[in-house]
């Protein structure tokens, strides 16, 4: 006696032949027939049950792809990485290594800092280098990192960024070291940025907690490679870069389709003027 067949589900032609594809293989036979106005899949009785669980096992491992795409304003980066490497090598040429009169009026210094008030140091000590390799590690990676995230804010936006949240960076780093703490480099602002990125994408939490901190996975595991070696490297700058920079790039994902938003084309002039200004503002008070 022949075994008789029902209909199982009804769909358009590419969601059918999606779920034929699945049933296929899965070696569950079927028929898809076509109806009016829509396709039809048919199973034998004795199959029914294995591919309604199949097919609804499937819709629901799907149900968020294609993942949704990350907004991206598609911004041209302008000079400013390659102009911000430029300047940082340019006014090296002028400085020096770590000990000339420049970098001891500009550097990092808790205790010029905290008993004599010279706050502009946290800005100063972003654009000082030790020596020559130090330089041209922070110049190449920095100016990578800086092209990637104003692909996402803006270039203006990336440099006020690296300015703002590496300065910030510097204060809570000198509050909890000894007395005689003293650092410099532009490598604390290279890790604000790299936490903005993360920042930016650690939005996804419908797809679940793996997803949505991901990024933050890959900013841990570039500061475990790129910001822990070395016996003179600053560890506790290169973490609070880090960390305050996700809040940063979260705050950027935020704001960035208002109407001041850092991603606006016309306010980018704006945003890399600031940063210039406090960087220049804070030599200014630092010259000696």
């Amino acid at each position: 006696m022949a075994e008789s067949w029902r209909q199982i589900k009804i769909g358009t032609g590419p969601e059918v032949e999606l779920w034929s594809l699945v049933l296929l293989a899965l070696d569950i036979d079927h028929r898809l027939r076509h109806a009016e106005t829509a396709w039809e899949v048919w199973c034998p009785e004795s199959k029914v049950l294995a591919a309604e669980y199949e097919l609804a096992a499937f819709e629901a491992e799907n149900t968020a792809w294609p993942p949704p795409e990350i907004y991206s304003p598609a911004l041209k980066t302008g000079p400013l990485p390659v102009l911000s490497a430029a300047a940082l090598s340019v006014f090296y040429a002028f400085t020096g290594p770590w000990g000339g009169a420049l970098s001891r009026a500009g550097d990092v210094n808790r205790q010029a800092i905290l008993e004599h008030g010279e706050w502009w140091r946290l800005v100063t000590g972003l654009t000082l280098h030790a020596d020559f390799n130090h330089l041209l590690g922070n110049v190449i990676i920095g100016a990578l990192v800086m092209y990637y995230l104003a692909q996402e804010t803006g270039g203006g936006a990336a440099c006020l960024l690296a300015v703002v949240v590496g300065a910030a960076a510097n204060l809570c780093n000198t509050l909890l070291q000894a007395d005689y703490y003293q650092s410099l480099g532009f490598s604390t602002s290279v890790f604000a940025m790299i936490g903005a990125m993360a920042g930016l994408r650690i939005t996804n939490w419908d797809r679940g907690l793996k997803a949505a901190l991901g990024p933050l996975g890959a900013g841990l595991a570039l500061l475990a490679m790129l910001g822990m070696g070395g016996r003179h490297t600053d560890v506790g700058a290169h973490a609070w870069g880090l960390a305050l920079g996700v809040p940063a790039g979260i705050l950027c994902r935020a704001v960035r389709n208002r109407p001041l938003a850092p991603s606006r084309i016309g306010w980018q002039s704006l945003w890399g003027l600031i940063a210039l200004l406090i960087v220049t503002g804070a030599w200014y008070l630092a010259w000696p």
